[in-house]
């Protein structure tokens, strides 16, 4: 179960309760690695504002395609 408003950058703890707070996260995606690809890209680290519509896009790239993922990552899995 989600607790409240996330903020944009949140630790697990922070968001989950009662049985959720004990699932393992099989996958994250942080700050720093959004700030190392930025830094190969465009030679620097992104502003708290390019930051932010960083992360707006990977969680789009990843809502929109997830299902897809995990549908193959599950078939790989047991092949």
């Amino acid at each position: 179960m989600v607790v409240g408003v996330v903020s944009m950058f949140s630790k697990a703890s922070e968001i989950f309760r009662d049985e959720w707070k004990d699932k393992k996260i099989l996958f994250v995606v942080t700050e720093d690695d959004i700030q190392e690809v930025a830094k190969r890209l465009i030679g620097r680290e992104l502003t708290e504002e390019e930051l932010y519509s960083a992360s707006k896009g990977v969680e789009a790239g990843l809502s929109n395609g997830l299902d897809i993922v995990l549908k193959t990552a599950v078939e790989d899995a047991v092949v």
